[in-house]
């Protein structure tokens, strides 16, 4: 070995040197790091090279036997589930999608029967659960198509429903809101466009807490001031089938100076019904007035009541 030789191995010979070498507690933490780091950067590539093709397939797409939906309450005839599938596109969507539980939570959002979305989770399976509330009807508002007469079902906030679910017979258990027979503005799923209509359904929605079928009640009808060509002031009667009439008031919420809230009126009414029997008069009949005393009013038919 020449001098150069014996003069390099010189230089690096404090690398063999075991002084220079971790001991004790910091070799064995620099080990375990050491193979940490391996075992990432090999799962890291393993998963580039075969995760694709081992959550490609089926079971990693979304179908509808994959969603645990609430279940559908009996008036919905429809399947809010396949109607979302296709109509949201998410069939075949990858489960595994970071973005999946929002994409899912904004397609039921959207149809028709729900109400809100309460939330969308991923489960073991792998299965996506949806929690929703679904709209209820509460009420048929009357319209007129080509001239001919139909039933428009609206839920407690006027949102239009898919009339299609409702045969004639079910369409009977509801009570009618009448305005003036117009057309929703909007499209079914969203509201009906006329403060009218809402305020209609509000008090169709209480109302479902007494049996107004049985005590004869059939309509809600909005009622414009006399002389107001805007129909911008409009009180609500109700109207049994024999054409008796309870003077009501303003719409829920939006009561006049004095007058009775929407809960006072209801027992009101439900009092009346339980002194009288029933609604057993007519389009002659007195008048029932359950606006302003503590006990409902009774004018006559030709008397004309105010806001």
């Amino acid at each position: 070995m020449n001098a150069a030789d014996e003069h390099g191995r010189g230089r690096f010979s404090w690398l063999f040197s075991r002084r220079w070498w971790p001991t004790g507690r910091f070799a064995r933490l620099l080990t375990m790091a050491t193979v940490a780091v391996l075992v990432i950067v090999i799962l890291v590539a393993s998963w580039n090279r075969w995760g694709s093709a081992a959550t490609g397939g089926s079971e990693y797409r979304l179908q509808a036997s994959s969603i645990e939906l609430t279940p559908q309450p009996a008036w919905i005839r429809s399947d809010v589930k396949e109607e979302v599938m296709l109509q949201g596109s998410l069939t075949n969507m990858p489960i595994l999608d970071h973005q999946l539980t929002v994409n899912v939570a904004r397609a039921f959002e959207i149809h028709s029967w729900v109400e809100r979305v309460e939330r969308v989770q991923k489960r073991p399976g792998p299965q996506v659960q949806v929690e929703l509330v679904y709209r209820c009807p509460v009420a048929m508002v009357e319209v007129l198509a080509d001239k001919q007469p139909g039933l428009m079902p609206v839920d407690r906030f006027g949102v239009v429903l898919p009339p299609g679910d409702f045969s004639p017979e079910q369409a009977r258990d509801y009570l009618r809101v009448v305005v003036d027979y117009h057309q929703p503005i909007g499209q079914l799923g969203t509201s009906w466009g006329d403060e009218r209509v809402e305020g209609g359904a509000a008090i169709a929605s209480l109302l479902q807490d007494i049996d107004w079928q049985k005590c004869g009640l059939y309509r809600v009808v909005a009622v414009s001031q006399e002389g107001d060509s805007t129909r911008s002031e409009f009180r609500y009667d109700l109207l049994t089938r024999s054409q008796q009439r309870i003077r009501w008031g303003k719409a829920p919420g939006s009561e006049l100076k004095g007058e009775a809230a929407a809960t006072d009126k209801v027992a009101r009414l439900v009092e009346y019904l339980r002194q009288h029997g029933g609604l057993k008069g007519n389009q002659d009949s007195q008048i029932i007035d359950l606006r302003t005393e503590s006990t409902p009013r009774i004018s006559s038919g030709d008397t004309q009541s105010r806001l």
